[in-house]
């Protein structure tokens, strides 16, 4: 966390999104500055000319503190987006299953994956590390009471070289990863409760970010509300409120909208003097529809290349089934 600025002026930044006048707000107050002097000078008698500049000069100051109000008082395009969503967000009725049903969700995820060369045993390679982007999907079946059944399949690997699969393949790391399979577990998991208060809410964030990786505080904190807004049935109250929390994130821009409501996000930072790229996607039921990290700059201790997405995943939206089958 970036310890240079006062607090004071991180809060003015996370609710005003740092503006600045325009070339055009300033040339505007300085034109009403010189033609209130100008018409000041019109007024013959001296003994009026040193109170209409006071009063001059009071108006201009009127004026253009108007303007740095106005463009502390006007939200980003970004958080002005996600109020919009979160307005929609909590009208709608939440999804609850009854004792016989699940709330089902499904994702596919890429991720980055490392094997270390003496994985590799005895076959051959110039590199200290195999670098590759590991695929699987995700479904999942949400129980009253905590019960959770998780269904993944392994999906053969994407790889940067012809290389990298060969020496893949013929050191047997498919087998050991058993690719092609799918594992079904079950388990009770605890229900996590977040505090739907907006001030309680920000703070229970806060509290489980990771802060010692030298992350910007905005991936570190969408990396929180991610669980919140993603594969979960929380209730539309607390994910519209968790969507005005992310609206007022330093640095967060709006990229896209589609034409079935959905928003893209996006927000720029440095891990390891690497440039990334966070770009995050919700629908208008309030739900993290996909997200994907990009290095933008090349990787020179991996060698992975620029331009090159290191996490990559789609999810659908929840929705309530009576099987423990595909939904």
């Amino acid at each position: 966390m970036n310890s240079d600025h006062h607090p004071v002026d991180h809060l003015l930044r996370d609710y005003a999104g740092s503006p600045e006048p325009s070339p055009t707000d300033r040339m505007s107050a300085e034109f009403k500055l010189q033609h209130a002097i100008l018409d000041a000078d019109r007024l013959s008698p001296r003994a009026q000319r040193r109170p209409v500049l006071i009063w001059a000069a009071g108006l201009v100051a009127i004026v253009v503190g108007g303007i740095f109000a106005i463009l502390i008082s006007q939200p980003t395009p970004a958080q002005a987006t996600i109020e919009e969503i979160a307005t929609i967000v909590a009208g709608i009725d939440p999804l609850t299953a009854s004792d016989d049903e699940y709330v089902y969700t499904r994702s596919t995820a890429q991720a980055l994956a490392e094997d270390p060369k003496d994985a590799l045993g005895e076959i051959a390679y110039d590199k200290d590390s195999l670098i590759y982007l590991a695929n699987s999907t995700r479904e999942t079946w949400y129980g009253t009471g905590g019960t959770v059944q998780i269904r993944t399949t392994l999906h053969e690997p994407t790889f940067f070289t012809g290389t990298d699969r060969d020496v893949y393949y013929a050191a047997g790391l498919d087998q050991r990863d058993q690719i092609g399979q799918t594992f079904t577990t079950t388990e009770t998991q605890p229900i996590e409760e977040w505090p739907t208060d907006r001030s309680h809410l920000d703070q229970a964030i806060r509290d489980q970010m990771v802060t010692d990786r030298g992350l910007r505080q905005t991936v570190e904190y969408l990396d929180v509300a991610f669980d919140i807004i993603g594969e979960s049935f929380a209730s539309p109250q607390l994910r519209a409120t968790t969507l005005r929390l992310i609206g007022r994130l330093d640095g967060l821009r709006l990229v896209d909208k589609t034409p079935d409501g959905s928003v893209t996000f996006a927000v720029d930072y440095t891990d390891r003097d690497i440039q990334k790229r966070l770009t995050f996607t919700i629908d208008l039921n309030g739900y993290l529809r996909y997200h994907q990290i990009l290095n933008i700059s090349a990787d020179p201790d991996t060698g992975i290349p620029a331009h090159t997405a290191i996490y990559d995943a789609e999810f659908a939206e929840p929705m309530l089934t009576d099987s423990l089958h595909s939904g």
